[in-house]
């Protein structure tokens, strides 16, 4: 027997049953943990979800304790989309919590596209053996991860065997390691460690690591890469440990800084075939650049000052050539030799200034070559203490700012040789000699006040004069300097960004073996900026009915750029190029445009607000916009009523419910109302 209550709940509950948003009739799922914050931590407004949760998307198949990529998508609210190029799988807008026990997402065998974005991993445990990660990443394909917070995990990102990974615009800070991730083909871009224990760690081929930042880390390595990889424009500061470490063979390593670290500028660790060249090492704590049991490795160009220990330390290795660079004012040697029995280092068209021990010191390492270089200041220029080493090369040897010889047949060489200080008495028997001839220099590219824009100038220059040892250019009003060994290249690119619109000075240095220093410099425009528009008329909201035919409907603005090109207009999003006409005249920088729209195109336009935009383009490709509302009045003589129109093969319904089931259920419960004036209520009376 059932009371009256008890059949009223029944039909209620059967009634709100269809709004109960997740479908029990697979238990295989269970509850997401989705808590709000805690009083001690509120995140950032933009969070909609906090998850504490070990998540665990696996595309092999549904387990016991991990889900596919479209149940998972089904399943949790904060994700959407189809795995697809076009509409890959989305996670934004949450906060995955750790809770010192778990890595909260781990994804793997996975490759559907997927976006990670303006979310945060946080609070996995920090210490061994308890390895929990932020995020996690086995055998993966095709993920962005963007502006993305990982914090106070042991690994930010972890994870291996993965694949076209793209981690962009994302900060980590106060974990153990930033990322300890390897894959091939992927893209690490513009993020930034702090405060970790170690920077960056990635391994594996074909990556891209620009743009990144690291600083006030607190134990190791800032960035480590292993792997032939791309490694160019990335800033290494104010670590405790070293900069900057490679173990990779085959890869670029170029306009990067390194700059206050307390340990090395750059570690090349079983490094060989690199190209290092254009980077900034200056104000270490220890050596700017070590190379430590490598071969067939380049440096040039680079700009090697005021290390605590030496400019270069080379140790276990052979069949370096170093070429090109600045050295100068490191606390012990500008180059140090200990490669034991490694032999070859060829070291030629450098800068040596000043360093207090000496320019080169050869300690121990034999059949190196020593040619063309410029050694300048007031200290000890060179140290031999190993045999068979050369200081000249087919008759040229090196320019000493202290040689006392002279140059008697005026050939540009010394009479006599140029002692060498070490047991080794060993000699430069070509030493460099100038009269101080001056040097001629002309810039082809770019022209004077030639306009560039988003992309930097090539440069293209020739010079003559005596002794020539290293060139270089600036930015005016800069101090960052860029050595160039060919007579043609690109202008930096990442400081070019730097620049807004105007006027940019370069200035290119041209230095001889006697430290006498000319330059010569061309100014260029950057234009990056799009037009401004400057509505006079008509104005905002003013409104038109049909228009006479062979009238127009008249606007006039103001193109204010020196640069202007083009001029064109949407309305309602849609193209009308046959509907309007513009006429241009020009005053000074800027450009009066007059124009409008041809009656036939207006009367057919619907009535109801109009929205115009007008785009404006200028020789560099910018663009500028400006909108405009106008208004279509409806004809005057009103359109005819419609007849209702009714659909009687159904009836009509509520949102969620069906009108007929609504009516049904109220009438049951009336009748049991009634009823049970005059009797209980009995069902199923045996």
């Amino acid at each position: 027997m059932f009371s009256k209550l008890s059949i009223i709940m029944i039909l209620m509950v059967s009634f709100f049953s269809g709004y109960i948003p997740f479908d029990f009739s697979d238990d295989n799922y269970s509850t997401p943990h989705i808590t709000t914050p805690s009083a001690s931590y509120l995140p950032p407004a933009y969070i909609q979800y906090i998850v504490s949760s070990d998540i665990i998307i696996d595309d092999t198949g549904y387990t016991f304790t991990s889900s596919t990529w479209q149940q998972a998508a089904w399943y949790y609210p904060w994700m959407s989309g189809e795995g697809t190029k076009i509409n890959p799988y989305k996670i934004r807008y949450v906060l995955f919590h750790g809770d010192h026990l778990f890595t909260p997402l781990t994804i793997r065998n996975s490759n559907a596209y997927f976006v990670i974005q303006y979310c945060i991993f946080m609070n996995s445990s920090r210490s061994f053996p308890d390895q929990w990660s932020g995020l996690a990443l086995y055998n993966v394909q095709n993920g962005a991860i963007s502006q993305v917070i990982f914090e106070n995990t042991l690994f930010g990102i972890s994870g291996s065997g993965n694949r076209n990974i793209n981690i962009t615009d994302t900060i980590f800070r106060r974990n153990g390691y930033g990322t300890y991730f390897s894959g091939s083909d992927c893209f690490i871009t513009n993020n930034s460690a702090s405060l970790n224990n170690y920077g960056f760690q990635i391994s594996g081929t074909n990556n891209t690591f620009t743009g990144n930042r690291a600083f006030q880390n607190n134990i190791g390595y800032s960035i480590y890469l292993d792997g032939p990889n791309s490694f160019h424009s990335n800033e290494a500061f104010e670590n405790n440990g070293l900069g900057f470490k490679f173990s990779s063979n085959q890869f670029e390593v170029n306009n990067n800084l390194a700059y206050d670290n307390g340990g090395d500028g750059m570690l090349l660790f079983h490094s060989n075939n690199l190209n290092v060249h254009n980077n900034q090492i200056y104000d270490n704590g220890e050596d700017g650049i070590i190379i430590d049991s490598g071969e067939n490795n380049t440096f040039s160009e680079n700009y090697i000052v005021s290390n605590k220990r030496n400019g270069i330390f080379s140790i276990f290795s052979g069949n370096n050539l170093i070429s090109f660079n600045h050295i100068e004012s490191n606390e012990l040697n500008g180059i140090y030799l200990d490669n034991r029995w490694k032999e070859n280092t060829t070291i030629s068209r450098n800068i040596f200034k000043n360093n207090l021990i000496a320019g080169v010191n050869i300690y121990d390492g034999q059949y190196n070559t020593i040619y063309n270089n410029s050694f300048l200041g007031i200290y000890q220029h060179a140290i031999n203490n190993d045999y068979y080493n050369s200081w000249d090369y087919n008759g040229l040897g090196n320019y000493w700012n202290n040689y006392s010889g002279e140059d008697l047949n005026d050939d540009g060489i010394g009479d006599t040789p140029y002692p060498i200080t070490g047991f080794a008495n060993a000699y430069d028997y070509f030493p460099q000699w100038s009269d101080g001839e001056d040097i001629q220099c002309s810039i082809y590219a770019p022209l004077r006040n030639k306009l560039f824009a988003h992309n930097a100038p090539m440069f293209n220059i020739s010079f003559s004069g005596p002794n020539v040892s290293s060139t270089w250019y600036k930015f005016e009003g800069r101090d960052q300097q860029f050595f160039f060994s060919n007579n043609s290249g690109t202008i930096n690119q990442t400081v070019w960004n730097s620049f807004g619109n105007g006027l940019i000075t370069l200035k290119f240095y041209f230095n001889n073996s006697e430290n006498k220093l000319y330059n010569k410099e061309v100014a260029v425009q950057k234009d990056i900026v799009g037009p401004v528009i400057e509505i006079s008329y008509p104005n905002q909201n003013q409104s038109w009915g049909i228009i006479p035919s062979n009238s127009t409907i008249v606007f006039k603005f103001i193109i204010n750029d020196p640069h202007f090109s083009s001029v064109w207009l949407l309305y309602n999003d849609q193209k009308c190029d046959e509907g309007y006409y513009f006429t241009t005249s020009t005053q000074s920088s800027s450009y009066e445009v007059s124009g409008g729209f041809y009656s036939k195109f207006w009367n057919n336009i619907t009535a109801g607000e109009i929205n115009i935009t007008i785009y404006t383009e200028d020789s560099m490709g910018n663009i500028g916009t400006a909108q405009l509302i106008m208004f279509k009045e409806k004809p005057k003589s009103p359109d005819p009523p419609q007849p209702l129109q009714s659909n009687s093969s159904s009836a009509p319904n509520i949102a969620g419910y069906s009108l007929v089931f609504l009516i049904g259920i109220i009438i049951a419960v009336t009748v049991l109302f009634k009823r049970s004036k005059q009797k209980e209520i009995t069902i199923f009376d045996d």
